[in-house]
């Protein structure tokens, strides 16, 4: 039995035990729940940061030119805060 979603209209099999109304998609109910973050949550980050931002690009930078991929750089990056004990 399929029921369609009250919100975007497409036809879906609600699952059992599954979160949501039987009248709810679960992309619609993921969607609406979800936490939202505020929009200039980057801009804020940002501004409050700018030194650590600063470092941490110039870090990256020099990491990319010993040839180190873009992911193993943020890798690197990342266990050395988890090691200092710092939150990214």
């Amino acid at each position: 039995m399929s029921n369609s979603c009250r919100y975007c209209g497409e036809d879906f099999i609600p699952q059992p035990g599954k979160p949501g109304y039987v009248d709810e998609c679960p992309h619609c109910l993921h969607e609406r729940t979800r936490p939202k973050l505020p929009t200039d949550f980057a801009a804020r980050f940002a501004a409050r940061f700018p030194e650590r931002r600063k470092a941490f690009n110039e870090l990256r930078k020099q990491l990319l030119k010993f040839g180190i991929d873009e992911a193993k750089a943020h890798q690197i990056i990342a266990d050395g805060l988890k090691q200092a004990g710092t939150p990214i």
